[in-house]
Parts: structure tokens; sequence; C-alpha cells
């Protein structure tokens, strides 16, 4: 199965957002994000855009347990 890993790294202004493929590949660049909702909406957005290019694969993310950034967690799990 295709598997997708991500890193997030929170901050007090902005947050680290970091993706490899299963062979720990770099999928693009770093992206930088402001901490805040518009900050996480862009992020989901382009998780989602990131997910169609690569076949809808296996997600996988690692972050800090920080604020409201567990909601990632929820959209998920949620299916949105």
């Amino acid at each position: 199965m295709n598997k997708l890993f991500c890193g997030i790294d929170i901050g007090l202004n902005n947050f680290q957002f970091h993706a490899m493929d299963q062979d720990g590949n770099a999928i693009g660049k770093n992206k930088r994000y402001s901490n805040n909702i518009p900050g996480m909406n862009r992020l989901v957005d382009d998780l989602g855009d990131l997910m169609d290019k690569r076949d809808n694969p296996q997600l996988f993310i690692g972050m800090e347990a920080t604020g409201l950034y567990w909601f990632l967690s929820l959209l998920r799990a949620s299916g949105k």
C-alpha cells in the first residue's frame, strides 16, 4: 500500500510541515504555515491535494500534542 508520512513541528507563531514517502524520500519542500486557524486550513487543503496526487495513500502524521492542532486528527478520523 502507498504510504505518506508527515511531520508537523509547532511553534509559537508558525509551524513547519514535512512529508515523506514510505521509502523516506522527501515529497516537495518543507512548508511553513501561520499558527492560527487560516494556517491550519491551508495545511488541511495542501495535505488533501498531496494525498490526491499520490492516489490517496495511507496517511501517518507525527506532531506535538499542542493546542488545537489535534483537530487535524479529528478531521481525518471523521473522513473530512
